[in-house]
């Protein structure tokens, strides 16, 4: 009997063991003993029962103890598992508990044990209840890749809504940031040569999960889905596996801009070593050159080198800011809390919080260029202007510009006399000092001083504005 550790007690919902018990042996005295499993007696040691008797009368039961105790030689009486580290008091004992109707006698713990690990227990990650439940995912899962196959884009992993007991599937943060900067447009979610209905039916059917396609990246404000997952299966090795939509595949496969590791100024330069620490280097003369310590995820520069020494920001890993260098008009000086982005300018620098509310600090400005309220996705900042996109898709200007076309976008781009946004049906509307674009659906827009481009769907380029030296 008990060739392995053996389970005397779980979690409430009967998912996870809290205990095991297994042999020890004296062979001084020839004595083979039970004992509780060190990390069970240290919570019970840290945690002692008290003020109940080990054993209440709903917990015995003698005929199984005769009977369990009578087969397998021991435990006619409890036996202690656990005890003090002075050997004095016991912590914990183990008794027989007998099922007829499978014919099984087991072990379990006194009441006052169990209720003590139960409540030092750590409840289980979703990554380990749902995997457990449904069969994968204990490890994030590859859903996305380079085209031949190297590189990993995009993974899938857990999570769990307690209030309602669901496990639900969600794309890795750096994808979801790609794909809401990127959306995929213009065509819908699946084609019909991604679809595999008996692959869906039999890995369904195996992992209780899936039988349609699974949303896993979204919009900021939740209401439009960017990225799903469905079912394959590779019959060669009986292997289920997940794959992502192929617009969205494409999105996270096209050539992303990388943060920036290395910038550099007329007098100095600061980077980004591979610790995530920042150096810089050169004119120091307003403190430009001396970069805080600690650990950041982007940084930023800002300032006119023509007026000024100029100044930088980053984003450290707790999403705090922290600037250094000319502060004369406060642009070195950013409020607290969390952020996603920074955009800096000549005297005043502007950052996205986590939120989505917009927060600006230097040059005062006019009272009506001031940030308005609500929640942004993506922000364009200029010297005398900005314009948002908000959750909802459209988009506000404030400051020195016009004011910008009524309806949804998904993209905003803004110059210093003008901007234009794509449309969610990727039509472009332009508004300020610029020619209007022409008709027809965009994928992309590309900005300069006074004029612009675009890439159609047809991946034709069109241009509009200024056409001084033959550049529309």
């Amino acid at each position: 009997m008990m060739a392995e550790p053996v389970d005397v007690a779980k979690s409430a919902d009967g998912r996870v063991t809290l205990a095991q018990v297994q042999w020890g042996y004296q062979a001084d005295i020839n004595l083979c003993y039970l004992i509780l499993d060190d990390a069970a007696v240290d919570v019970l040691r840290a945690n002692p029962p008290q003020d109940a008797p080990m054993w209440s009368r709903h917990e015995v039961n003698d005929a199984a103890a005769e009977r369990c105790s009578r087969h397998h030689g021991f435990g006619a009486e409890p036996v202690d598992v656990a005890k003090t580290a002075d050997g004095l008091v016991t912590l914990a004992q183990v008794r027989w508990g007998y099922r007829a109707d499978i014919n099984l006698c087991y072990l379990l713990l006194n009441d006052m044990a169990l209720e003590t690990l139960r409540a030092a227990a750590q409840p289980p990650t979703a990554a380990e209840r749902c995997s457990r439940h449904h069969g994968f995912g204990a490890e994030p899962v590859d859903v996305a890749k380079t085209a031949d196959g190297l590189v990993t884009l995009a993974q899938v992993r857990w999570g769990y809504m307690a209030d309602v007991e669901v496990c639900y599937l969600v794309l890795d943060d750096a994808a979801v940031e790609v794909l809401r900067a990127n959306p995929p447009q213009g065509a819908p979610m699946w084609s019909s040569h991604e679809v595999d209905d008996a692959a869906e039916a039999r890995c369904s059917r195996h992992h209780g999960f899936g039988a349609e396609p699974v949303d896993v990246a979204k919009t900021a404000d939740g209401l439009v889905t960017l990225a799903q997952v469905r079912w394959g299966y590779r019959a060669d090795i009986n292997l289920c596996y997940l794959l992502l939509n192929d617009m969205a595949l494409e999105v996270l496969r096209m050539p992303q801009r990388p943060p920036r590791l290395i910038i550099l100024r007329e007098s100095h330069g600061c980077g980004m070593r591979v610790d995530s620490t920042i150096a810089c280097w050169g004119d120091n003369r307003a403190g430009q050159a001396s970069a805080p310590s600690g650990r950041f995820v982007r940084f930023y520069s800002g300032g006119d080198s023509s007026l000024g020494p100029g100044y930088w920001c980053g984003l450290r890993t707790d999403r705090a800011a922290v600037c250094w260098g000319d502060n004369r008009a406060e642009q070195a000086s950013p409020p607290e809390g969390q952020f996603s982005r920074l955009y800096l300018r000549d005297d005043f620098a502007c950052g996205l919080r986590t939120d989505q509310t917009l927060a600006c600090w230097g040059r005062q400005q006019p009272t009506e260029w001031n940030p308005i309220n609500g929640q942004f996705t993506y922000v364009s900042v200029a010297d005398t202007r900005i314009c948002g996109l908000r959750a909802d898709r459209a988009i506000s200007c404030w400051g020195d510009i016009a004011s910008p076309p009524e309806g949804q976008f998904t993209q905003l781009y803004l110059r210093d006399n003008f901007a234009c946004g794509l449309r969610t049906d990727q039509a472009v509307a332009c508004w300020g000092d610029i020619a209007s674009p022409p008709e027809g659906q965009f994928t992309q827009l590309y900005l300069r001083d006074n004029f612009a481009c675009g890439l159609r769907t047809d991946q034709a380029v069109a241009c509009w504005g200024d056409n001084s030296h033959g550049q529309t």
